[in-house]
């Protein structure tokens, strides 16, 4: 195991389908024992995902939070521009507030005691990979001791107007989803009752397919896996499988749909399969520009 290997000790989150429509009142109720007012599905669905993965073991002071988003909170966001617009009404103040997406963080300090700093990472394309990113550096340079790394994506409406936001074709089913991973210090001691799950080996991003290429060859066993994104193209696919003799990973749970942040389905998918022991995943996204990102987990 590369000693700079950050191991992940817990990962959690949900996902909800197009033809589901969950209760999320109902759910941080059961969560949190009450409900928590004026907030909406965004910052609802943060709290419910990373809920278990924050309550699987007692946090540092020192627990940084890293949230993204593909899509940020756009239901508040156009609920206070009709009003301000379309309406010509002052809008409500905390639904103004709440535009600002770094709100969200607030309710993790309030709600789950954290002590550390927080940021919200706002990036349409590699949004999740961003986070891996900042927050490994900020591990291994700052010496943050925990990191909270999540990602939130909900349906919009109008339709239409979503799809063109997160990138779906026409016949793609929509999906929202929220995904949470905490990753500790490298060589951290451990009790014995708290092993990891998986530990982040790398993530990097890249011009094209021939740097991504030339910088995994040297990493990769046969018996390890690939996967690749909702916006990869064909031709870039082939292109890199072309190179490899690695099969593609096989979910375990099918992923319910399309959003901005997919890859945290994937990456929890992997963390929690049974059957994968001393493997490696790849998981590679493109954006709109051909420029690729790449993050590798590995399976103790």
């Amino acid at each position: 195991m590369d000693r700079s290997a950050l191991p992940i000790y817990a990962v959690s989150g949900v996902e909800y389908g197009p033809s589901e429509a969950p209760d999320f009142k109902s759910l941080i109720k059961e969560a949190f024992g009450k409900q928590i007012r004026r907030i909406g599905p965004f910052i609802q669905m943060a709290l419910i995902g990373a809920n278990d993965t924050i309550r699987s073991a007692p946090l540092p002071e020192n627990t940084n939070v890293y949230l993204t988003s593909a899509s940020g909170d756009m239901d508040v966001t156009i609920d206070v521009l009709n009003r301000t617009v379309r309406d010509r009404q002052v809008p409500k103040p905390l639904s103004f507030i709440n535009t600002v997406s770094n709100a969200a963080c607030y309710y993790f300090t309030k709600h789950f005691d954290i002590g550390g700093s927080t940021s919200f990472l706002s990036t349409r394309e590699f949004a999740l990979e961003s986070a891996f990113i900042q927050a490994s550096l900020d591990i291994t340079t700052l010496g943050v001791e925990t990191a909270l790394v999540g990602s939130v994506d909900i349906i919009t409406q109008p339709e239409t107007t979503h799809r063109i936001r997160v990138g779906a074709l026409e016949n793609d089913p929509l999906a929202q989803g929220s995904h949470w991973f905490r990753l500790g210090q490298p060589n951290s001691d451990k009790s014995s009752t708290e092993k990891p799950l998986g530990y982040l080996i790398d993530a990097f991003l890249f011009r094209d397919a021939n740097a991504l290429i030339n910088h995994i060859k040297p990493l990769l066993k046969n018996t390890d896996k690939i996967s690749f994104g909702n916006r990869i193209k064909p031709q870039t696919k082939q292109a890199i499988m072309s190179q490899f003799e690695n099969s593609e990973y096989a979910l375990n749970t099918p992923a319910k749909g399309h959003y901005g942040t997919n890859a945290g389905h994937v990456l929890r998918d992997y963390l929690t399969h049974e059957n994968l022991a001393e493997t490696q995943l790849v998981y590679i996204q493109e954006n709109t520009c051909g420029e690729l990102s790449f993050i590798l987990l590995q399976k103790p």
